[in-house]
């Protein structure tokens, strides 16, 4: 019985009793049993590492759930090591320049002689007008024929970077009233033609949209006068202004604290 009684203290100051110290104490339970228990250890379960994540990451973050999935493996491909692809200096043209010129650079044995990047070069197609569509539909006073065929010229050229456009036109005509003409002449050519059904003209931006001149100009002429604002920040009075505000401010606030 003080042997019995012994364990039993020794077990709650070290503060590890249980029912089953209790049923041991007593004898209460099969001698199998008592050794598996025994044998088992008190260790917490081990969450096991994730593929994909390295052993620092997972030290830091112990069993909380990654946000970020990871890889199904961290570990690349093995490469062949025995195939060798080789590799040559090799002219080739770039089907976008129209000078013919002749180019060089390492390309594999097996690709193709056409260059790669050639499938990105990307040209808008921009239509041209007749002199009898021009007569009937597109004369206006303000502009001229050949201000007119300049600008659709300049627009193929440069796929419509109408700033562009605007640098390299020779007449007298704002970036609005280029675009303005541009869309005029474009959208009256849809128009007159017919080529494209309704369904089709209502996916098209160009025949869907309008562009409108004057609220490009007021848009911009607003917000130069936003940007220009800003320096009156800088100003003597507005800072004697905000100077005094903040004075006053502070005086209301100690009146404040001095009646509560």
């Amino acid at each position: 019985q003080m042997c019995i009684r012994d364990r039993y203290q020794r077990r709650v100051r070290g503060g590890q009793t249980c029912s089953m110290d209790v049923t041991d104490i007593l004898g209460q339970r099969p001698i199998g049993e008592r050794r598996l228990a025994a044998r088992t250890s008190h260790k917490p379960p081990t969450s096991r590492k994730p593929d994909g994540v390295s052993r620092e990451v997972f030290a830091l973050t112990g069993s909380m759930p990654c946000v970020v999935p990871t890889a199904s493996s961290q570990y690349k491909e093995r490469r062949n090591g025995t195939s060798v692809v080789p590799w040559r200096w090799r002219e080739f043209t770039n089907p976008g320049r129209k000078d013919g010129a002749k180019l060089h650079h390492w390309a594999k044995k097996h690709d193709k002689d056409e260059y790669y990047f050639a499938q990105y070069n990307k040209s808008m197609n921009i239509d041209v007008y007749t002199e009898a569509e021009y007569n009937e539909h597109m004369v206006s006073p303000e502009w001229t024929k050949d201000q007119t065929d300049e600008l659709l010229d300049l627009a193929k050229r440069f796929d419509t970077r109408f700033i562009l456009v605007s640098d390299r036109f020779s007449g007298d005509k704002s970036l609005e009233e280029l675009k303005a003409r541009y869309y005029f002449v474009a959208q009256k050519m849809l128009e007159i033609r017919s080529e494209y059904t309704d369904e089709e003209l209502h996916k098209m931006p160009l025949a869907r949209f309008k562009y409108d001149k004057k609220y490009e100009e007021d848009r911009k002429t607003q917000l130069k006068a936003i940007l220009s604002r800003t320096c009156l920040l800088y100003t003597s009075d507005a800072a004697d202004e905000e100077d005094s505000v903040d004075l006053g401010g502070r005086r209301i606030i100690k009146k404040k604290k001095k009646r509560e």
